[in-house]
């Protein structure tokens, strides 16, 4: 009930104040963060929807305000292990539970010679450099089959290149 007739802007930081009236005053209506205020005068990191609306005659903005720490500090987390995964210096492939390859890194690219676009989708036994014998893979696909996830070092080969005589 203390929200009720007091403007959105009195729960903003104050830095981030012009953005929210901006978007109030132009009948901004798609969901946006900023940081908002508690009433402890902490700040807490805000998803903002408003939409006009008519009240009684007179038109009124409609405004919801959503504490979405938790997924900001998420998505940081996220993209830190995202990082460290394309960073890498192993090579790092994710496969689906059909062995389709759906994640390299750069890494992988580099070692094998296949760009993004020649393995995602595929199966990475176009790989195996025969090093590894059968029950090796069948020890790893029951793992993945099973646990939903594998971890080990496998011996692959690279990407035969062409080469064109020149002339």
């Amino acid at each position: 009930t203390e929200a009720i007739g007091n403007s959105a802007t009195n729960w903003i930081v104050p830095e981030d104040r012009d953005i929210v009236k901006k978007r109030m005053l132009g009948g901004y209506n798609k969901p946006y963060e900023v940081k908002a205020l508690r009433k402890d005068g902490t700040s807490f990191y805000a998803e903002i929807r408003g939409k006009m609306m008519e009240y009684q005659g007179q038109p009124v903005r409609i405004t919801a305000l959503r504490d979405i720490t938790e997924r900001k500090i998420a998505e940081k987390e996220l993209k830190k292990m995202s990082t460290a995964v394309e960073q890498s210096a192993n090579c790092i492939i994710i496969t689906n539970r059909e062995g389709d390859v759906e994640y390299v890194n750069n890494q992988f690219t580099k070692q094998t010679g296949y760009t993004k676009d020649e393995i995602l989708g595929k199966n990475p036994g176009i790989l195996k450099s025969g090093k590894q014998s059968d029950e090796f893979y069948q020890d790893m696909w029951s793992s993945i089959n099973s646990t939903g996830n594998w971890s080990g070092e496998i011996w692959n080969k690279r990407k035969m290149v062409k080469s064109t005589p020149s002339g």
